[in-house]
C-alpha cells in the first residue's frame, strides 16, 4: 500500500492521526506558494475549503483513480480556489485606480498564463515515455536525489539516473517548443 492509499484509507476510517501531518505539512507549502496573493485569513479559508474537497472526494471513492501524491492534488484544489477568488475580487472591484486591486488584477493575469503553461508542461509529459515521466516525478515532485532514484528504478548508479533525468528533461523541453 503506498502513501496515498494509506491516506485514503485513513480519510475514509476518519484516522486523524493519519491525517494531521497530511494537512499540515500541505498547508504549510500552499501559504508558502500563495502568500501575497491573497490576505492571510483567505489562504486559510480556501485551503479549509480545498482540504474538505479532497475528504468528500476520499469518502465518495473518487480518488481511487488519482495517480500520483495526493498532496499535489489537493495544491491542484487550492490554485483553483485561489483563482477564483482573485477573478470574485477583480469583478468586485471600484472603477476608480486602486493600485492594490491591480496589482490583484496583475496576479490573476498571471495565473491565467500559468495555467496555461501548465497545461502545455502537462500535455508534453504525457508525451513523454514511461520511464522519463518516472525519473522526473521522482526527482521534481517527490523530492528524490539521484541515489534514491537509482535504486528504486535499478539504474547501476547515481551518475546513470541523472544521465537519464538530463536527456528526459532535453526531451520535455523539445515537446515544449
Amino acid at each position: 500500500m503506498n502513501a496515498s492509499q494509506r491516506l485514503i484509507l485513513a480519510f475514509q476510517t476518519n484516522h486523524d492521526a493519519g491525517i494531521r501531518p497530511f494537512y499540515q505539512a500541505v498547508k504549510e507549502r500552499f501559504l508558502k506558494i500563495y502568500r501575497g496573493k491573497l490576505d492571510r485569513d483567505s489562504l486559510q479559508d480556501v485551503y479549509q475549503e480545498a482540504f474538505v474537497r479532497l475528504y468528500e472526494a476520499a469518502l465518495k471513492g473518487k480518488l481511487d483513480a488519482v495517480s500520483g501524491d495526493l498532496d499535489g492534488y489537493l495544491l491542484g484544489i487550492c490554485r483553483h480556489l485561489v483563482a477564483g477568488k482573485l477573478g470574485q475580487l477583480i469583478q468586485h472591484r471600484t472603477e476608480e485606480w486602486n493600485p492594490d486591486i491591480h496589482a490583484e488584477a496583475l496576479e490573476w493575469e498571471e495565473l491565467e498564463e500559468e495555467d496555461e503553461r501548465e497545461r502545455q508542461l502537462g500535455s508534453a509529459f504525457e508525451k513523454l515515455g514511461e520511464q522519463c515521466r518516472k525519473i522526473l516525478q521522482a526527482f521534481y515532485y517527490l523530492g528524490w536525489d539521484m541515489a534514491r532514484i537509482s535504486k528504486e528504478m535499478n539504474y547501476p548508479n547515481a551518475e546513470t539516473a541523472k544521465s537519464q533525468k538530463y536527456r528526459c528533461m532535453q526531451h520535455l523541453k523539445k515537446q515544449m517548443k
